[in-house]
């Protein structure tokens, strides 16, 4: 060196062991964290030796066990078949009965789309315009979306939770609704329709067109009017809208109970008879909405 002292030579001898290092695995698919529309999911598996055995162990199964990919290989591309549901698998290839590759891969198998079985409000209802409602089959449910516009109209979005708090169910014959207020849509036509997700389909309903009726029938009474009458008393009714029903109760009867005058009608004139004596009527009017109004008038009756 620099300072003269004599040079020493030194030589290490070692042993590198290649059998402890671990082999590389190459997992082209199924990718950790995919999802598959089909129930065969393609295994294409590369090492980068041979092994006795690659096989591979899901989690999520009613049986988890090892399941054998290939023998004597380092390599495979095949299709195994998973029913729908997250799978959580272990991968590993096995040489003179040791693990020498070892990987994890989640995955999800989804091959049904969504069933809609029914819309509400139905196409051609007259409603007041509160619970929109879709049921459906769906086992793995992501979401569901309304769209709602007035006809001729640019259509809303509406995320639909569950009423009762919370996301929409997942399962078969399931329910889920939306209350939205169109009290300021009242007279007008709106047209909506239903969206379900699940982790890779999507599927839309039919289109709806429903009428918001939002105020109560009136009933104007002609007839009869405060004073006496004879037994039979004309009923002379006019109403400011079609109604589903007309019905009266005579609150002066043993039997108080509603009598339906009239379906489906926007007025009423007809003779009725009655007892002797004081009869208090009231009339009530229900429309398709199911907007209700009640009116009543007394008279007395004599021979």
């Amino acid at each position: 060196d620099v300072a003269g002292n004599p040079r020493t030579e030194r030589v290490w001898i070692f042993t590198v062991n290649t059998s402890e290092v671990p082999s590389a695995m190459n997992i082209f698919s199924p990718l950790n964290n995919s999802v598959f529309d089909k129930k065969k999911v393609l295994f294409n598996i590369s090492l980068d030796e041979e092994a006795d055995d690659l096989e591979y162990i899901d989690f999520q199964s009613r049986s988890p066990r090892y399941k054998k990919l290939c023998s004597r290989c380092d390599s495979v591309d095949n299709k195994i078949v998973f029913v729908d549901g997250m799978h959580v698998l272990n991968i590993r290839a096995l040489k003179n009965d040791e693990v020498i590759a070892n990987k994890d891969v989640e995955f999800f198998v989804d091959t049904k789309k969504p069933k809609i079985r029914k819309i509400f409000p139905e196409d051609g209802d007259i409603i007041e315009g509160t619970v929109f409602r879709a049921e459906y089959d769906e086992e793995f449910l992501e979401k569901i979306e309304l769209y709602w516009k007035e006809v001729n109209g640019r259509y809303n979005l509406v995320n639909v939770d569950n009423l009762t708090g919370g996301a929409c169910p997942s399962g078969v014959k399931q329910s889920c609704a939306s209350d939205l207020d169109f009290l300021s849509y009242d007279g007008k036509y709106i047209e909506y329709f239903f969206t379900l997700y699940d982790k890779i389909h999507n599927v839309s309903s039919d289109v709806n067109k429903f009428l918001v009726d939002a105020n109560d029938p009136e009933i104007i009474i002609n007839s009869p009017f405060e004073g006496n009458f004879s037994k039979k008393v004309l009923l002379d009714i006019e109403l400011s809208e079609m109604v589903d029903r007309l019905e009266y109760v005579d609150l002066n009867s043993r039997n108080q109970r509603y009598k339906r005058l009239c379906t489906k009608c926007g007025e009423y004139n007809k003779p009725k008879s009655f007892s002797d004596g004081m009869h208090e009527l009231v009339f009530k009017a229900t429309d398709f909405a199911g907007n209700i109004n009640n009116e009543s008038v007394s008279f007395f009756v004599e021979d």
